[in-house]
């Protein structure tokens, strides 16, 4: 289901792409009408980067503090809604929602104690929901942007060894979002667009119970962290 809706944005959005040109082709373009205020949606996709916290702390046995990044990265995509309030032509201000499934997955494998090579722990992204403030200028046919707000993400962990035991979760946290980018005018009722932006979560804890007696033997926190790169249409009603 998560690689279908993956597909469908990316399909949306490179099939709109002709006919932005065509609009364009055929239209006499007023550089600010497409930056006017209002209502505005569209679809996005784009690429993540992972960079997770793990931390792994042994609760029996020897003493092992290991902390670790885990990297990874994936393909994201996904729908946004929000309202520009333009100010004296130039500056605006656009609250947005959003809505993405991510496909994010990475791994690390580590400790200090001897059982280095039989740890391993992943981390995986499902979800992403946003509130984000965009604000920035108009610049004949731009209008770049810094964009801030809070975000919700779904996270999954999972720990595994072979002489230890096993653990998992999977949990909601919340997070901020920095980023910047531009939206570029393609029609009276069209830009295309482009972001990077920075995400960083609240941390979640799990234990890994022994396969043998099923106690407690690690504590596993992970805090996620993400980038992202993200293209976009936005059309205006």
């Amino acid at each position: 289901m998560k690689k279908s809706i993956l597909k469908l944005t990316t399909l949306t959005l490179i099939a709109s792409l002709p006919a932005l040109a065509d609009m364009h082709d055929k239209s006499m373009i007023n550089p600010s009408a497409g930056h006017a205020g209002g209502i505005y949606g569209g679809v996005m996709v784009g690429y993540l980067s992972g960079s997770s916290k793990v931390k792994k702390t042994m609760l029996v046995g020897p003493d092992c503090h290991d902390d670790s990044d885990v990297a990874g990265s994936g393909i994201t995509g996904g729908i946004f809604l929000g309202y520009k309030k333009v100010f004296a032509n130039q500056v605006f201000f656009a609250p947005e929602i959003f809505a993405t499934k991510n496909s994010l997955s990475g791994k690390v494998q580590s400790c200090t104690d001897i059982l280095t090579n039989e740890i391993k722990v992943k981390v995986n992204s499902e979800h992403t929901l946003g509130i984000i403030a965009n604000i920035g200028r108009k610049m004949g046919m731009a209008s770049p942007f810094i964009r801030i707000g809070a975000v919700f993400g779904r996270w999954k962990s999972r720990y595994t060894s072979q002489l230890i035991g096993r653990g998992r979760s999977s949990k909601t946290r919340h997070g901020i979002e920095v980023g910047a980018g531009s939206d570029f005018k393609v029609t009276d009722r069209a830009c295309i667009g482009f972001f990077f932006a920075h995400r960083h979560y609240s941390s979640f804890k799990y234990n890994v119970l022994s396969d043998s007696d099923n106690n407690s033997v690690t504590r596993v926190r992970v805090r996620p962290g993400s980038n992202i790169f993200m293209l976009r249409l936005v059309f205006k009603k």
